[in-house]
């Protein structure tokens, strides 16, 4: 499902996924049995979706949205600490280009 959100090109479908992930993901407290595991076993490649999606791969207006849900993600609650690791690993190979015009 979140692959599917992450390539979602419809603006209200995606915000309704990424919007669905954050309330899940914020009840995992309610579900420590089911949903904890599920996120530590996808964790990883969620999150590099998540970093993908926001370094280019959906337009800016939903870049908040993104941001929601990996920022939900990083709370402790939810993954006792183990995203900031995954988004780390999977920020690294994204470069920043800076050009700087040779004549002014």
């Amino acid at each position: 499902m979140a692959r599917a959100c992450a390539h979602t090109q419809h603006k209200e479908a995606c915000c309704s996924i990424l919007e669905f992930l954050v309330q899940l993901m914020n009840r995992s407290g309610s579900y420590p049995t089911s949903i904890p595991p599920t996120i530590h076993a996808v964790g990883q490649r969620f999150t590099h979706l998540l970093v993908a999606s926001a370094a280019g791969g959906l337009p800016m207006s939903r870049l908040e949205d993104v941001g929601d849900v990996l920022t939900t993600l990083i709370d402790e609650k939810c993954t006792a600490g183990e995203a900031l690791p995954w988004l780390q690993v999977r920020s690294q190979p994204l470069t920043l280009t800076l050009r700087v015009p040779t004549r002014l």
